[in-house]
């Protein structure tokens, strides 16, 4: 089971990566939604990982964030399922991609233990703080060069 956080700080840590992670997700399939849209779905999303997270003996919460992560941008978007699934896969390939390069450039620069980053809340948050950098610079990225992969899917 996950360390208890408290339910603010993990709202602070998850509801930006949620935001970003769906924004990210449905602007590789080249659509492109309300913002407000999108953070209703990351704040219902986070809510929920929070509340499945810390009253269950939950061992693969990246597994339950994809899958909440799909509900949600399918029921709040208003996209397909099988854009949801693809939207929300490609993203996080790419956030796993961040966070874990992001977190080994700093915990060798700082010559910190991953468990000391994981047993003080505001590390955490320090910490992800390059992570979240890089997921506006590829949305940024996306979005002005328009790379998507909407030409290779029916996004209808």
């Amino acid at each position: 089971m996950i360390d208890p956080m408290p339910f603010n700080f993990h709202l602070l840590c998850l509801i930006p990566e949620s935001f970003l992670t769906i924004t990210l997700g449905i602007m590789f399939l080249g659509i492109y939604k309300k913002w407000s849209r999108i953070m209703i779905a990351s704040i219902i999303q986070s809510v929920v990982v929070y509340i499945l997270v810390s009253n269950f003996d939950i061992l693969f919460q990246s597994l339950l964030n994809y899958i909440t992560l799909v509900i949600f941008t399918r029921l709040f978007t208003g996209i397909s399922w099988k854009n949801s699934i693809i939207s929300i896969a490609f993203a996080m390939a790419i956030s796993i991609l961040l966070k874990g390069t992001s977190t080994l450039v700093l915990l060798s620069l700082t010559g910190m233990t991953f468990m000391e980053v994981l047993l003080k809340y505001w590390l955490r948050f320090i910490f992800l703080i390059p992570y979240f950098i890089g997921l506006i610079v590829v949305i940024v990225l996306v979005r002005k060069y328009q790379f998507t992969i909407q030409s290779r899917l029916n996004t209808n």
